[in-house]
């Protein structure tokens, strides 16, 4: 069995996974981006995973400012689930980074480039340029990403160089990645989302999250995270670059909580459609996949999950 819990971001998906892994005797694989990086901490909600009573993985795993991709994740992630098993617990992959949880269920296709692609060129384009260019090739593919979503732009891109073939003429199929899973969903109310985001956002400034931005001033993540677009960071950068005058620091926390809000809203979009599609090809593959989605980490909610789990 392997576990797995997602959802937006502060909905409360590790309060939940801590409460379950030790009825389960588990360990945690991390699957949020922002916490792969041993640079961002506070502003990606990190926990403190070393002090934790149980095992966890990919946490600080990336110590450079590079991109993971998907293959990268899944390969990181199987070797985790197969260290854990061997080790007769049971694993619970969890994080909010859709894209990546998706990559687990439907992995992208090894397709042979038939000519070399210079990744640099892309590099000088801005996303919406990027978007722009893949739109008037493949209207599918670009109208499924993000505007400002640069690392996907150019891989999209870079497939229609690389391969003559349109991107969304590439689409991954579902493959069951272990032979039982239980996907846990966790769905708060809108209003109870939006408390938690502004609460969490305070917190974190609080903890220091300006410092740590600062921090990056001058050096490779600076960039790194600008290009990324990672939230929070970006508006406290920019802040800091302009001046860090104190009586707008109020005003960048408030932009923060609505880029975060919007983010979160994307998210649960997301995962409701990726919920249906896993379902319905799971079912047609006869896989043993449970789906359940919750509204929050109580204790009826454990319970429930775990009664799943037993009797499955």
């Amino acid at each position: 069995m392997v576990v797995i819990v997602t959802g937006p971001t502060a909905s409360g998906k590790t309060a939940l996974s801590e409460q379950l892994v030790p009825y389960l005797q588990g360990a945690v694989i991390n699957a949020d981006m922002g916490q792969f990086y041993t640079a961002l901490t506070i502003g990606t909600a990190k926990p403190n995973w070393q002090a934790l009573p149980f095992d966890a993985y990919l946490f600080d795993w990336v110590d450079t400012p590079r991109d993971i991709t998907v293959v990268d994740f899944k390969k990181a992630v199987d070797n985790c689930v197969l260290a854990i098993q061997e080790a007769h617990k049971i694993p619970l992959i969890v994080g909010g980074s859709s894209f990546y949880i998706k990559s687990l269920f439907y992995p992208p296709q090894q397709v042979p480039f038939s000519c070399p692609v210079d990744m640099t060129t892309f590099d000088a384009l801005s996303a919406a340029q990027l978007w722009d260019q893949l739109y008037a090739i493949d209207p599918e593919r670009a109208l499924a990403i993000h505007k400002t979503d640069h690392y996907r732009l150019s891989r999209a891109l870079a497939l229609w160089h690389g391969t003559g073939q349109k991107p969304s003429s590439l689409k991954p199929l579902f493959v069951m990645p272990y032979k039982k899973i239980l996907l846990v969903v966790v769905l708060p109310d809108r209003a109870v989302l939006t408390e938690r985001i502004n609460m969490r956002n305070e917190e974190m400034i609080k903890s220091g999250w300006v410092e740590e931005a600062q921090g990056l001033l001058s050096t490779e993540w600076q960039s790194f995270v600008q290009q990324k677009k990672l939230i929070g960071y970006t508006e406290l950068l920019s802040w800091l670059t302009s001046g860090a005058k104190k009586n707008q620091l109020r005003t960048v926390i408030n932009a923060i909580n609505i880029q975060t809000r919007q983010y979160a809203k994307r998210q649960e979009t997301f995962l409701k459609k990726l919920v249906k599609e896993v379902a319905t090809d799971a079912e047609k593959a006869g896989a043993n996949l449970q789906i359940i989605i919750t509204h929050d980490n109580s204790l009826q909610s454990v319970e429930k999950i775990i009664n799943i789990i037993k009797s499955s």
